[in-house]
């Protein structure tokens, strides 16, 4: 994000500078109006893309419309099997939203998931203009592009399916004049052009990140498999199973993923960027709260208890529905593992617990059900 200030800067410094030089034959040899920082080369581009990966986690970036409430909002609240959760006066108008689908478009949450979505679009169109400006075909600056593009597909397809009808904003936005008349687009070229960056970044992006002894030298960053995965997403929101199979098929028979064969590690930090694992936000918090890349993910939903009774982890929204809870067939080993219950055992090390007792609901605790997988 420092990068891109400074980017933004040295654009507003350098354009009338350039107005009082525009007959000197030296002004012919300067590099392009995106290429304000100095001499810069892939290293420069890679430090904009790394912007991204903060960014998502962000939650003043990205990373409100990514894991924070607004997300969880749209794209779990409204299923059947999850509803807002924490306390009945908490939020209360969420549940009318999200719940109840009684939508607003003057919420924090919409306007916020909305906001949060350009801004992402923006800062990766700025690294694929930056890249255009200065010729790079480099490859390691061509994976870079595909990064971006990744990105900026990824923030395309949360607008669509939720919004339908978006913007297609595929340049660097510097002033809202630039794009406060553009036109909405249809849902059909907004695709096209979620097509065209996944294509881009499956074909680009490496299938790993291994070094010579065959660990990750970078966890949590894309690959061509996560570009794959993604498309094929956006494929089923468009019925065309015949390219959701095949694409699935290749992620599957790379060799790059298998399945964890304990299915409560895949939610405990010892299973963190693990087999199964296609793409990962990252982020830590060291002891005491030392070097803090946090995301409010797992604080939004964690059991909103006391200090009292040792359950105060979080703010308690997105709670399990009874829909979920009764859906599974008796002995499925799944249904301890993702969901805990009030005034009962969090279960055993096996099954992601700790053998501690949570307090009764509805005396001690809002809600009947937690999620265990945060």
């Amino acid at each position: 994000m420092k990068t891109f200030k400074n980017l933004l800067w040295a654009l507003l410094l350098i354009a009338p500078l350039m107005a009082t030089l525009t007959s000197c034959k030296r002004q012919l040899d300067r590099k392009p109006l995106t290429a304000t920082l100095e001499d810069l080369n892939q290293g420069g581009l890679e430090g904009l893309v790394y912007g991204l990966y903060g960014g998502i986690r962000n939650p003043d970036v990205g990373g409100a419309a990514w894991g924070h409430i607004p997300w969880l909002a749209i794209h779990s609240f409204r299923a059947d099997d999850a509803i807002k959760g924490s306390s009945e006066s908490d939020g209360a108008d969420w549940a009318v939203i999200y719940d109840q689908f009684q939508y607003s478009k003057d919420h924090w949450s919409t306007n916020t998931y909305y906001e949060r979505k350009y801004l992402m679009i923006n800062l990766a169109n700025v690294v694929i203009r930056t890249a255009d400006s200065l010729k790079l075909a480099d490859p390691p600056s061509l994976v870079n592009i595909a990064e971006a593009r990744f990105f900026r597909a990824l923030s395309y397809f949360d607008l669509v399916r939720t919004y339908g009808q978006v913007r297609k904003v595929d340049f660097p936005v510097y002033t809202a004049s630039q794009v406060n008349s553009l036109a909405k687009s249809d849902e059909n070229t907004i695709y096209a052009l979620i097509d065209a960056d996944l294509d881009f970044a499956s074909q680009t992006l490496p299938p790993n990140w291994n070094n010579s002894t065959g660990q990750s030298r970078f966890p949590g960053r894309l690959t061509s498999g996560a570009a794959k995965t993604l498309h094929a997403k956006t494929l089923l929101y468009r019925q065309q199973w015949a390219r959701v199979l095949g694409l699935c098929q290749e992620v599957i028979n790379s060799g790059q993923y298998n399945l964890e064969t304990n299915y409560s590690r895949i939610f405990q930090d010892a299973g963190e960027n693990g087999p199964e694992s296609i793409f990962e936000i990252q982020a830590y918090v060291g002891p005491a709260g030392t070097n803090s890349n946090f995301s409010f993910y797992a604080t939004s939903q964690g059991v909103r208890g006391s200090d009292a009774d040792g359950w105060n982890l979080g703010w308690g929204w997105n709670t399990p529905a009874q829909a979920l809870v009764d859906a599974y067939e008796p002995g499925d080993p799944r249904k301890n593992k993702t969901i805990l219950f009030s005034g009962q055992s969090d279960g055993s090390s096996e099954d992601g617990g700790f053998g501690r007792t949570l307090p009764p609901y509805p005396s001690n605790l809002p809600r009947a059900y937690w999620n265990k997988k945060v």
